[in-house]
């Protein structure tokens, strides 16, 4: 207000404009900053609520796995447990070893198969829980 009296009375109407527009030129880049802060934290509410979502998402994926894991869980487990128990009893060590050997002796495919099962029954769903994770991944 004394500014503008004091422009005013120096330069007359001349000044009352230049004050006007500075003044409009100030508020102006205020507007601009105040939009631009407004929109910064609108994209930051924004992301947290992907990764809420993204969170709960995640949580009814592995839900529904439990869900459906049914008996090949138990089956792999037991495929896998078996041969392990069977070196400790001295009679069926033998059974083991051949049984190895024999796995050995099938085809490449077939053992690609074997590994590819046992790592979607388990492998896969610990690589998705594992701490930094692919973004990919979660959102499967």
């Amino acid at each position: 207000m004394m500014f503008e009296k004091l422009m005013g009375a120096l330069l007359g109407a001349p000044a009352q404009e230049i004050v006007s527009y500075l003044k409009q030129k100030q508020q102006l880049k205020h507007d601009y900053k105040l939009a631009k802060m407004r929109s910064k934290i609108a994209a930051e509410r924004a992301r947290e609520e992907r990764a809420k979502q993204a969170d709960s998402n995640e949580h009814a994926w592995g839900m529904l796995l439990i869900q459906q894991s049914g008996w090949k869980d138990e089956f792999v487990l037991l495929v896998i447990s078996v041969p392990l128990i069977m070196c400790f009893i001295p009679k069926m060590a033998p059974y083991v070893s051949d049984g190895f050997e024999a796995l050995k002796n099938t085809p490449m495919w077939y053992q690609g198969i074997v590994v590819t099962v046992f790592l979607a029954v388990y492998g896969l769903r610990k690589y998705q829980q594992r701490p930094g994770k692919p973004d990919s991944l979660a959102n499967n």
